[in-house]
């Protein structure tokens, strides 16, 4: 279980979306005694127009506003491909409420008013869950880097490799010889600095070539 106490991750921004004045206030001060960062948006629109693509953030957003509910931000946010664990608040929470906002991305429900520890302990738990994304987004980003420096040749042979074909069966499906592949697979080996199938597999996962 979350350690409410354990204290926030010092890199990390609290997005805060709510139409209601007293609600930022409140919010924003509980989160910036308890060692936050955070900033306050009046309106959706605004959130979505400043919120990044991928950092280390979170969001407390608020269900019921006008124009545009926390559904539609939600949504907003996945065709914008912006991945920020949300919490969602409301203060006429029902059962579906919370099963709605978890379809659409919600990593957790929080009903209006909070108890302090228990909106606490959710923060720290999408903090700790942002802080993973961001990890894989800077492997994604390293790994994309690495394959970058390959000849469309070394590609070619890099995603026979990773399907576990051998040697013979990559000149085979290339019509190159052997001995031409294990050159090939000799300079992929040195610019994505890996030492075997293993590595390579790896990095295909990290750069998304794999499921």
């Amino acid at each position: 279980m979350t350690d409410p106490q354990a204290g926030p991750l010092p890199e990390h921004v609290v997005y805060i979306v709510d139409d209601d004045a007293g609600v930022l206030d409140s919010l924003a001060t509980l989160l910036a005694l308890s060692g936050y960062h955070t900033r306050s948006f009046a309106s959706p629109q605004d959130f979505l127009d400043t919120a990044p693509h991928d950092s280390a953030a979170c969001l407390m957003l608020d269900y019921y506003m006008p124009g545009m509910d926390g559904l539609d931000v939600l949504s907003a946010m996945r065709d914008r491909d912006i991945r920020i664990p949300t919490i969602m608040m409301t203060a006429h929470g029902d059962v579906r409420l919370a099963v709605d906002a978890m379809k659409h991305g919600a990593i957790d429900f929080i009903e209006k008013p909070w108890e302090s520890a228990e909106l606490l302990s959710a923060l720290r738990h999408a903090c700790e869950l942002s802080r993973q994304i961001q990890t894989e987004a800077d492997h994604r980003e390293a790994a994309i880097q690495r394959l970058a420096d390959l000849t469309p040749r070394e590609m070619d042979v890099f995603k026979l490799l990773i399907l576990g074909k051998s040697t013979k069966e990559v000149a085979r499906e290339l019509n190159l010889s052997p001995r031409t592949v294990d050159v090939y697979r000799a300079g992929l080996h040195q610019k994505t600095d890996s030492s075997g199938i293993a590595d390579l597999v790896r990095l295909a996962f990290h750069a998304g070539m794999m499921k």
